[in-house]
């Protein structure tokens, strides 16, 4: 069995659960792997075990420990969440079988992990690749358009809309290229490349205060980590740059 640690935010790497501890849930992973994720109150495990963000155990451990850990806190996070019905108030419980949710044995009300899907982009226009400028708590970062799909809106719609509302821009085409799970806490970015109308950019102040097209050859060295879509689309725009533009 594989086990995941957390406390708070972060991962114990390499830690297996203190003695007597008792899962929060046990699940098959995307692999198949029987797997166990436990909630660590602070202080709860042995001095000098090594406690990581999700973004430092991709850098720390590659690809396939950052995703059964990412699974595991979306699991530990629709856990930590669901405690009481929306509708009644009472106490939820795990529902038994196959599927899982929580219910509300006073509704007869299910409740699965929410997702929340959201969009990003990365807009080009004559050879060029926008990158806005956004502040984060590890500084300011060269990144792409994104956003929240909101209500009666399709994915494109979505897009469309944050691109119009963030950097002022009308789009010539637009295609789905790939999605990412996004662990922060619980989304689902769905990636796509577009061609803009125009090269007048007019961020709106707000989400974007400074945004500039750049050639492939001349990006910044704040771009977004390794583990981010959006420095997947980057990469995958670049690349395509160097082919001839065959993207």
């Amino acid at each position: 069995m594989v086990f995941h640690c957390f406390v708070g935010d972060r991962v114990a790497f390499g830690a297996e659960p203190p003695q007597g501890a008792a899962p929060v849930e046990v699940y098959r992973d995307f692999s198949g792997e029987e797997s166990a994720v436990y909630d660590i109150p602070s202080g709860g495990l042995p001095p000098g075990v090594r406690l990581l963000t999700l973004r430092e155990l991709f850098d720390a451990a590659g690809q396939e420990a950052y995703g059964r850990a990412m699974q595991a806190f979306q699991i530990l996070h629709w856990r930590r969440s669901y405690r009481f019905c929306p509708t009644c108030g009472r106490p939820l419980v795990r529902k038994s079988g196959p599927e899982r949710a929580m219910r509300c044995e006073a509704c007869g009300l299910d409740f699965f992990a929410r997702i929340n899907p959201a969009v990003i982009v990365a807009i080009s226009w004559r050879g060029r690749l926008l990158l806005a400028e956004r502040e984060t708590p590890r500084g300011t970062i060269h990144g792409l358009v994104a956003g929240f799909v909101e209500p009666g809106e399709s994915a494109e719609e979505a897009v469309r809309r944050e691109v119009r509302e963030e950097v002022g821009l009308e789009l010539a085409s637009l295609a789905y290229v790939t999605s990412q799970p996004w662990p922060f806490p619980s989304n689902l970015m769905l990636g796509f490349e577009a061609e803009a109308a125009s090269g007048e950019i007019r961020p709106d102040g707000a989400e974007v205060k400074k945004a500039a097209w750049h050639a492939p050859d001349a990006m910044p060295a704040a771009l977004p980590g390794r583990v981010s879509i959006a420095r997947r689309l980057i990469e995958r725009w670049r690349a395509a740059q160097a082919e001839g533009g065959a993207r």
